[in-house]
This record gives structure tokens, C-alpha cells and sequence, in this order.
């Protein structure tokens, strides 16, 4: 039974694609999956995030002593 990835060893493995990504020696075929596979887990990752901000929001809204949160970057 495989162990399930914390967030932080996903990023890892997600920096470490982008890495292989930059090496040139790749081939195309090579480099297609390895996108591929960078996308999916950047894609999880995300995911992850958005669920951590809207568990701080809620706490926030539960606790009433402090003032809305707003995620990084929704500011634009």
C-alpha cells in the first residue's frame, strides 16, 4: 500500500520535474511526459492550497476577532 505524498514532498518531486524539464538532453517523447506528469501534480498542488486557504478563511469567520484573510495573489 502506497503512502500517500505530504504537500511538501509533492512540491519536491514538482521541482525536481521542472529540473529535468530544463535539461536538454531530453527527448521529445521524454519531455511530453515529464510535462505531463509536472502538470498533474502542479494541478494537486493547487488544489491543496485553495483547501488550505478556505480552512484559514472559515476558522477566521469562526473566531471573529480577525479581519477577513485573503489569499495571496487575489489581491490583483
Amino acid at each position: 500500500m502506497e503512502k500517500t505524498k505530504s504537500f511538501e514532498e509533492k512540491l519536491k518531486e514538482l521541482e525536481s520535474l521542472v529540473s529535468e524539464l530544463e535539461d536538454e538532453g531530453k527527448g521529445l517523447e521524454e519531455s511530453v511526459a515529464l510535462y505531463e506528469k509536472a502538470k498533474n501534480l502542479s494541478k494537486e498542488l493547487s488544489k491543496e492550497l485553495d483547501e488550505a486557504s478556505k480552512k484559514v478563511a472559515s476558522l477566521l469567520e469562526e473566531d471573529g476577532s480577525s479581519k477577513p484573510f485573503t489569499p495571496l495573489g487575489d489581491n490583483e
